[in-house]
C-alpha cells in the first residue's frame, strides 16, 4: 500500500511539473514581448523629428585639431573630439580654431558654407532674426560661398554679400601684416563691401587690403554729414542745431534740439538745453614765493 501511495504521488508531482512548463508564456532564450494594443490611443502625439530650431542650425565639421564649439548661454567652450567629428548646432554658436586646425561650417541643404584654417573665432547668427549668418571676430585664412542673401560681418565690422541673385563663392578672406584684412573674390560674380561711408565693389579676381580701424569699420547709417569747425585750437563735429560760445582756453556749446557733439576723442549727446565745454589744457602759472619784497643790491 505504501509503495502504491509513493508510485501515485511521484506521478501527479511529474505531471503537474510538465503542465507549468507547458503553460509559462516565455521560453529561454527567446524575449518576452507585449502584446499590441488592438486600439490606437486617441490622445498620443508624435514626438517631432527635429528641434524647433532646426531652421536655424547648421553643422560644425572637424577637419583637423583643434576646434571648439561653445553652444549659446555657455561660458566655456568644448572641444570636438575625433570620434564624433560632425556636429549639428543652434544658431548662436561660437566655433573657433587654434593653430593647425580646420573646421567646416555647413548650412545643408542651402548651398552656404564657411571653411576655417588655422586661428579663427567666428559667431554664426540667424537670419531670421536679422542677424548676420557668421560674424568674425578672428581670422587668420578663411573660405566663403555665399547664396544670394547671406550677409557676412567682418572682423572689425564691414559688411560682405555676394550676387543678388546667384550663388558666389569662393571669396577669400586673409590676415595681412600691419593690420589689414585681404578679402579677394575668386568666384565668377561681383562682390560687395560696406565699410564706413564706403560701398565697394570686388569684381572676379579682384582684392582688396582693408585697415582694420580701432573705432571700427561698421557701415554709416543714413546720417547726414556732420557740421565742423575750429575754436581755440580745438577740432569740433556736432550734428544739431547748438548755440557756441567762444572762450580763450575753449568752446561751450549749448543744445537747441537733440544734438552730438564731437571733439578730443570724446562723443556727447545733448538734450535741448544741455551744455558742454571743451578747453585744452590749463595754463597753470607759477606760484609767487614766499618772501616777495625785492632784494637790495
Amino acid at each position: 500500500m505504501n509503495a502504491a501511495r509513493a508510485a501515485l504521488v511521484t506521478l501527479l508531482a511529474a505531471a503537474l511539473g510538465a503542465a507549468c512548463i507547458d503553460s509559462y508564456p516565455q521560453r529561454m532564450p527567446g524575449p518576452l514581448f507585449p502584446p499590441p494594443s488592438s486600439e490606437p490611443a486617441d490622445d498620443a502625439v508624435a514626438e517631432p523629428t527635429t528641434p524647433p530650431s532646426e531652421g536655424a542650425a547648421f553643422t560644425v565639421q572637424r577637419d583637423s585639431d583643434p576646434v571648439w564649439v561653445s553652444l549659446p548661454g555657455e561660458r566655456g567652450a568644448r572641444l570636438l573630439a575625433f570620434h564624433r567629428k560632425r556636429e549639428r548646432v543652434p544658431a548662436g554658436t561660437r566655433v573657433r580654431t587654434g593653430a593647425g586646425g580646420r573646421a567646416e561650417i555647413l548650412w545643408s541643404p542651402d548651398a552656404s558654407s564657411l571653411a576655417l584654417f588655422d586661428e579663427c573665432r567666428v559667431t554664426v547668427g540667424d537670419p531670421a532674426r536679422d542677424e548676420p549668418l557668421v560674424s568674425f571676430h578672428d581670422v587668420t585664412r578663411a573660405l566663403l560661398v555665399l547664396t544670394p542673401e547671406d550677409r557676412i560681418e567682418l572682423v572689425g565690422g564691414a559688411r560682405l554679400a555676394g550676387d543678388p541673385l546667384e550663388t558666389t563663392g569662393p571669396v577669400l578672406l586673409e590676415s595681412a601684416a600691419n593690420a589689414l584684412l585681404r578679402i579677394t573674390n575668386e568666384s565668377k560674380r561681383l562682390v560687395t563691401v560696406a565699410c564706413r561711408d564706403e560701398h565697394l565693389e570686388l569684381a572676379p579676381g579682384e582684392s582688396l587690403d582693408m585697415p582694420l580701424l580701432a573705432d571700427g569699420n561698421e557701415p554709416g547709417g543714413d546720417e547726414p554729414e556732420p557740421q565742423r569747425f575750429e575754436a581755440a585750437g580745438l577740432a569740433v563735429a556736432f550734428q544739431g542745431a547748438l548755440e557756441r560760445s567762444d572762450e580763450d582756453a575753449g568752446v561751450t556749446l549749448t543744445a537747441r534740439e537733440p544734438a552730438t557733439v564731437r571733439a578730443l576723442g570724446v562723443e556727447v549727446r545733448l538734450e535741448p538745453g544741455g551744455a558742454v565745454r571743451f578747453s585744452g589744457l590749463t595754463q597753470v602759472r607759477g606760484a609767487r614765493p614766499a618772501d616777495a619784497t625785492p632784494r637790495s643790491p
